[in-house]
């Protein structure tokens, strides 16, 4: 039985969750911009309590890596370290948009190919397109940082969107939409399933998980 904590601080939400044999066990998820620091260690140790189950006794942790706000980006990967250099556990890094991507596929799984934008602030966006395959999910272009008027809009009808950067970009968009903008460690956790099913030797050690901003200003 694979045992794993996913989190997720990038963005506004900040979230935790459990996942075992390939289901959720449990989840706590809230919005709250400037409380991630606060609120992210107090989730895991509910969550552990909720499940009966020791720090080392998981398996893993699994971790957005970014891109996403600087202090939510560094809030969950040093958590992450921490946690797992303290229960001598491996880490999966995964990129937040490759996350949302997944995210619109469990919500609206028809569309055959996926634009994630989330709000970069600043006037910018961090996107990235995606195909659906057997596999999953396959990342067609270069996640970047981009003014919302240089995104190139996919217009086939088959192309899904999710982020809350679709509130920026261009209004002549088309194609299908999903409601749940921001990441969830549920789909954090998800997704590191499938990866690890495709991949059971994609782990690396807490050092090797780095954030990763695109952007290398500060205003």
């Amino acid at each position: 039985m694979t045992r794993l904590l996913a989190l997720d601080t990038t963005t506004e939400a900040c979230s935790a969750a459990l996942w075992a044999s390939g289901e959720l066990v449990a989840e706590e998820r809230v919005i709250e911009p400037r409380g991630h620091t606060q609120r992210l260690l107090p989730m895991v140790e509910s969550l552990l309590a909720q499940a009966g189950w020791a720090l080392t006794q998981l398996d893993g942790i699994a971790c957005t890596r970014g891109p996403g706000s600087f202090t939510g980006v560094r809030v969950g990967v040093s958590v992450a370290q921490g946690l797992a250099y303290a229960a001598e556990l491996p880490v999966l890094s995964l990129s937040t948009l490759d996350v949302l991507a997944w995210q619109g596929r469990q919500l609206l799984p028809g569309p055959g190919r996926w634009q994630v934008a989330m709000d970069a602030r600043m006037g910018e966006l961090y996107t990235a397109g995606y195909r659906v395959t057997d596999a999953g999910l396959e990342r067609v272009t270069e996640e970047a940082l981009l003014a919302p008027d240089a995104l190139t809009v996919w217009s086939e009808n088959d192309c899904g969107r999710i982020g809350a950067g679709w509130a920026l970009a261009p209004l002549n968009h088309w194609g299908s939409s999903v409601s749940d903008d921001l990441p969830a460690a549920r789909h954090v956790a998800s997704w590191a399933n499938r990866l690890l099913q495709q991949n059971p030797g994609a782990w690396v050690t807490p050092i090797e998980l780095q954030p990763v901003y695109l952007r290398d200003r500060v205003t």
